[in-house]
């Protein structure tokens, strides 16, 4: 009996400390992926308060070089092209979007990705890039339209001001003319 009362407890101990290892490590992923949201949204200020996109870019770019979780530097490498794409130099927010590779981020990032890449593509007059952009990422693009919780909902008014944008470039005048009707209905709900 002395020899199961001494593997159960050696056993018990060992998933305590399994627990307690697997709690620290969630607690430092917790405040890394913290302190990433945190620095991120105070940078985002510099460009959605004061417009300025030039320090915006600089700030960016500086935080850029001493991430290491790709992760994060997908997320600022998506709002450094945006900037870009702020300041009219839709080549180099094409290029720097190209750089990311979106079939490994999450579904919402590859959603993201693939409606700002068709923006981009669309400033540039490129209705075949943007076209097959949009074919690519249309299955995330949809599920988050048809997804009606409050994360997603934000972004129905972008994405379908994107298609309509699209559809209208293409000659679907109707179509395009309805989406743009949607995107306006449910900017104002938001």
């Amino acid at each position: 009996m002395d020899v199961l009362d001494w593997i159960f407890s050696d056993v018990l101990r060992s998933l305590l400390c399994f627990f307690l290892v697997f709690v620290l490590v969630e607690g430092i992923v917790f405040a890394i992926n913290l302190r990433f949201a945190l620095k991120r949204e105070k940078n985002l200020r510099i460009l959605w308060e004061q417009m300025d996109t030039v320090r915006y870019i600089q700030e960016t770019k500086r935080w850029l070089s001493r991430l290491v979780l790709q992760a994060h530097i997908h997320t600022l490498q998506s709002d450094l092209a945006h900037a870009y794409y702020l300041q009219g130099q839709y080549d180099v927010a094409i290029r720097i979007l190209w750089e990311i590779q979106p079939p490994r981020s999450k579904r919402m990032n590859k959603m993201l990705y693939y409606n700002n890449l068709t923006c981009y593509y669309l400033a540039v007059g490129d209705l075949k890039s943007a076209a097959a952009c949009f074919q690519d990422g249309e299955e995330y693009i949809e599920k988050t339209l048809q997804n009606q919780s409050l994360f997603c909902r934000p972004y129905h008014s972008n994405l379908l001001d994107t298609k309509a944008q699209l559809l209208y470039h293409q000659g679907a005048l109707q179509e395009s003319e309805k989406l743009f009707l949607q995107a306006q209905q449910r900017g104002i709900q938001i």
